[in-house]
C-alpha cells in the first residue's frame, strides 16, 4: 500500500479548503439571486411609494454587484 507523504496531505487539505470556499461563495451567490428576485418583484408591483422603490433599486444594485463578484470568483477558481 502506498504511503502518502506530508506534501500530499498539504495538497489534499488545500484542495478541501478551496472547495469549501467555493461552496460558500456559491451559497452567497444563490442567496443574493433569491434576494434580488424578491426585491425586483416588490419593485415591479407598483404598490410602493416612490422613495421606497428608489431605495430598493439601490439594494438591487448592491445584490447584483455581489452576484457579479461571486461569479467572477467562481470562474477564476474553476
Amino acid at each position: 500500500m502506498t504511503e502518502l507523504k506530508e506534501e500530499h496531505f498539504e495538497v489534499i487539505s488545500s484542495n478541501r479548503a478551496k472547495l469549501h470556499e467555493m461552496e460558500k461563495v456559491q451559497n452567497e451567490m444563490d442567496d443574493s439571486i433569491e434576494a434580488l428576485t424578491i426585491i425586483d418583484s416588490a419593485i415591479s408591483t407598483g404598490y410602493l411609494l416612490d422613495r421606497h422603490s428608489l431605495e430598493l433599486q439601490k439594494w438591487a444594485k448592491e445584490y447584483q454587484d455581489n452576484i457579479n463578484k461571486c461569479k467572477a470568483f467562481l470562474e477564476e477558481n474553476k
